[in-house]
């Protein structure tokens, strides 16, 4: 069995060179052309229907982009937050969310465990695997009110709309 490699839709119409519009339905056709595949895009107005030269056709709907809402910001970015929550006084709460939220995507990884020491919790010593910051994030016990409230501050700082 011979393998034939086509290419990727052009996502215009071949004979007006119009670009098709999210959710447009258009014919696709795979024409012999000596020894080559070629494919050819058609909107299905401008469809003029196979040729003595045509192996196949088939109908194709364009994409519909669809919006994933908020996007998190890129991991840079992030790891910059959280150096300026932990130089900031009273952003420690917010700093330890963020951390926890990094070490959940594996952007953040533990280098030593957490303990606890003379009663108290001790620090997360964080580190990134793909360069030599680290991070020394103050463990918190936080009420269920206050991690909410935090929770819609990292949103907002955070996230991006689409």
């Amino acid at each position: 069995m011979q393998e034939y490699v086509v290419q990727r839709s052009s996502r215009k119409c071949f004979l007006s060179d119009q670009a098709f519009r999210p959710g447009e339905r258009y014919i696709s056709a795979i024409l012999q052309k000596g020894s080559d595949l070629v494919r050819r895009d058609f909107s299905e107005e401008r469809w003029p229907g196979p040729s003595e030269d045509t192996i196949g056709w088939w109908k194709c709907r364009m994409p519909i982009k669809k919006s994933s809402g908020r996007r998190l910001a890129p991991s840079v970015v992030l790891l910059d937050t959280l150096n300026a929550l932990l130089e900031t006084p009273g952003k420690e709460s917010l700093a330890y969310l963020l951390a926890i939220l990094l070490i959940r995507r594996r952007i953040l990884l533990e280098r030593d465990p957490v303990g606890v020491m003379d009663g108290e919790w001790a620090n997360l010593s964080l580190h990134t695997s793909n360069d030599s910051r680290k991070y020394v994030v103050p463990v918190l016990q936080l009420d269920e009110r206050v991690k909410g409230e935090l929770h819609q501050q990292l949103l907002e700082l955070l996230y991006t709309e689409d």
